[in-house]
């Protein structure tokens, strides 16, 4: 065993051992979790906001918790800011809901914008906008900013000790180091996500250690030991059932899920990926429905199921649609494109994936542009566009340049 994988598997097991005593988990699991207003980021943001006396902020988020972001943003359109508070809140809202669906560049001018206000005014709100804003930036491959803002409102979350928010912070900074792919990357996550499943069993937030279980069985599958991220997924799992958490038992069936499928069970996979089709559909949750029919499709279609595949793909691309995250549903698009081709309908697959292009232009949704490419070089190759499509590359390359890297080999 490496020295690297030697001290992630140390590290994350010393995480576990040290709170996983039976005794203390028959408590906790026996205890409501302790979420209240000083730490949870909904809360935070909605006390904050009407003591400022914005009081449509309610609404605003009555519409995005039920993901009907088309909704939040025609109401926010429709707000007149009286103050200079009031126009950040607006902006902070308005990149919120674009994060939400799927916008990750349009969420970035909004919460730069409000940053600056709250930066001077209110350094609760200007730790929730780094937050978002790093979230935004991490989503959109731009990692090391993303980091920059993630410790800045870490910084200010433990100046003005909010604990439970730092540690939830530290949570996205650990879901970005595994992101990266060196060796000292994954070792900080381990230390992180050891230091959160303690912190969670020791304050009793018995839901947070479920979630950075998940996280902790992501490390090992990147660190190539499958069978401790199937212990701490499967613990992610009972927690969540246990406490009849219908959100973080789909979250857990999704990671549990995940495993499984690159470990060579795919059938097991879909197995969980439908039991989070069939909740998510009883709770009317679009987000869920999307990402357990487009993984239910990858299965079908390695396993030469094309009907099948191009069912759920299409299924998926519609709940995307209906809650407006345009990078899923392109993606999904992608994926039917893929069907196409592996069908032998390479027409087909050259028109899904010249509009996926269009579209992900006018959207300004550049991070997707290399995997399209990737897959229109192969459908116009087989249609006899080759030049054609030789001649959209240097386009490309020409037109959005941080990208040119990943587009001028093809």
């Amino acid at each position: 065993m490496s020295d690297t994988l030697a001290y992630i598997v140390v590290t994350l097991l010393f995480g576990i051992v040290a709170g996983l005593i039976v005794e203390t988990i028959i408590v906790l699991l026996r205890t409501p979790s302790r979420r209240s207003s000083e730490w949870n980021p909904q809360s935070m943001i909605k006390d904050m906001s009407l003591r400022k006396k914005a009081p449509w902020v309610e609404a605003v988020q009555a519409h995005y918790l039920a993901q009907r972001y088309e909704s939040a943003r025609r109401l926010l359109r429709d707000i007149q800011p009286a103050t200079p508070h009031e126009q950040a809140l607006k902006d902070f809202f308005g990149g919120y809901v674009e994060y939400e669906s799927g916008m990750f560049r349009d969420a970035v001018p909004y919460l730069e914008n409000c940053l600056k206000h709250f930066m001077q005014h209110d350094r609760l709100l200007a730790a929730m906008a780094l937050w978002e804003l790093g979230s935004a930036y991490f989503a959109l491959g731009r990692v090391d900013e993303a980091e920059a803002k993630y410790i800045e409102c870490l910084r200010i979350f433990r100046k003005d000790g909010q604990k439970h928010a730092a540690i939830d912070v530290e949570s996205n900074l650990a879901d970005l180091y595994i992101n990266k792919t060196d060796k000292d990357s994954l070792k900080k996550a381990a230390g992180i996500v050891s230091k959160s499943l303690r912190y969670h069993l020791l304050t009793g937030r018995i839901d947070g250690f479920a979630d950075m279980a998940r996280t902790g069985a992501t490390i090992y599958i990147r660190a190539g030991r499958p069978e401790f991220g199937l212990l701490l997924a499967r613990i992610s799992l009972f927690v969540a059932d246990h406490r009849k958490d219908e959100y973080r038992g789909m979250a857990s069936r999704l990671t549990l899920g995940d495993i499984y499928y690159r470990t060579g069970f795919p059938e097991d996979a879909k197995t969980l990926w439908s039991e989070i089709l069939v909740k998510s559909r009883q709770i009317k949750d679009l987000r869920y429905e999307g990402v357990a029919l487009s993984r239910m499709a990858r299965v079908d279609l390695d396993c030469d199921d094309f009907e099948g595949a191009e069912i759920n793909a299409e299924s998926a691309r519609k709940a995307m649609m209906r809650i407006g995250d345009k990078v899923s549903e392109l993606t999904s698009m992608g994926l039917l494109a893929e069907i196409a081709l592996r069908r032998g309908e390479n027409d087909k697959a050259e028109r899904l994936l010249r509009r996926i292009l269009h579209e992900a232009e006018n959207l300004g949704i550049y991070e997707l542009l290399p995997n399209i490419m990737d897959g229109l070089r192969v459908a116009m190759a087989l249609t006899g566009h080759r030049n054609e499509f030789n001649e959209t590359r240097d386009r490309i390359v020409e037109k959005y340049p941080a990208i040119a890297k990943s587009v001028q080999g093809l």
